[in-house]
C-alpha cells in the first residue's frame, strides 16, 4: 500500500504480511519482507516510494511463537488490537 503526501509528492509504503492462528512463515519469508520492500523503493513500477515499513497483521500470540521472525518487522498489529476498533474483526479468528 503506497501513501503520497500532497504537498511534497513523497510516497511511503506499508509491506503487509498477514498471519492467521495456526500458521507459520515460510523458510526465509520473515528475512526477505525489509529486503524485498527495500528494493522495490524508487521503481516506477512500485510507483517509487521513497520509504517505507513493515507491517505483520497476526494473533496476539503470534510473537510467543515466532518471535525471532516477528522482530524482522516494523510493527506487529494484533488481531485483538484491531477488534477493538472494528469488534467483527475478532469473530473472524474463531470461524
Amino acid at each position: 500500500m503506497v501513501f503520497e503526501v500532497g504537498t511534497t509528492g513523497e510516497r511511503f509504503a506499508l509491506h503487509f504480511e498477514n498471519k492467521r492462528q495456526g500458521s507459520k512463515f515460510s523458510p526465509g519469508q520473515a528475512a526477505a519482507y525489509a529486503p524485498r520492500a527495500r528494493h522495490m523503493s524508487l521503481k516506477a513500477e512500485y510507483l517509487s516510494y521513497t520509504n517505507f515499513q513493515t507491517l505483520l497483521l497476526a494473533p496476539a500470540d503470534f510473537r510467543r511463537r515466532r518471535a525471532a521472525d516477528v522482530d524482522r518487522f516494523d510493527v506487529l498489529l494484533t488481531y485483538d488490537e484491531i477488534a477493538r476498533f472494528l469488534p467483527a474483526f475478532g469473530a473472524s479468528e474463531s470461524d
